[in-house]
């Protein structure tokens, strides 16, 4: 799902259920240690998780190295976090991204959007990209005993 936002600030939305308790999620998201196992392989990583801390990612991908990063903006465990987010598929500028965390009866619905993206291609391989690390994510927590990381 993606809507046009100005002439040329787009954003998407993607959600997923995961078979996972909320606070195994967001600790997931926030834990260095965790995310190193379902965001990327090869993930070179530095987290400062907390209002005003940075992250990057130098994320290798079908050989080529990728630099992305941003600020977190809002950490309210376990329901939310949004940061900022630059990249090469964001032609280097920030955009927005905010992950919610609504509890399902054991479950968690997770809804992220991506905002201030630069085009419709950039909707698209965000789309694609973010789709891929849900599933990603799901397999992690699904597969670790009872969602504990």
């Amino acid at each position: 799902m993606s809507e046009g936002q100005g002439e040329s600030h787009f954003k998407l939305q993607v959600r997923r259920v995961i078979q996972a308790p909320r606070e195994a999620v967001f600790e997931a998201w926030t834990k260095p240690d965790s995310i190193k196992r379902w965001f990327f392989i090869n993930t070179v990583l530095e987290m400062d998780v907390r209002v005003g801390g940075k992250f990057k990612f130098e994320i290798v991908c079908e050989g080529k190295s990728m630099l992305s990063g941003g600020e977190y903006l809002r950490v309210e465990a376990p329901s939310l976090l949004e940061f900022s987010w630059f990249s090469e598929g964001t032609k280097h500028l920030d955009s927005i991204v905010r992950v919610e965390l609504f509890d399902r009866a054991g479950s968690t619905e997770l809804a992220l959007t991506h905002e201030a993206l630069p085009d419709e291609q950039a909707v698209k391989d965000y789309s694609e990209g973010w789709q891929e690390i849900m599933e990603q994510l799901s397999i992690h927590l699904t597969t670790t005993q009872g969602g504990v990381i």
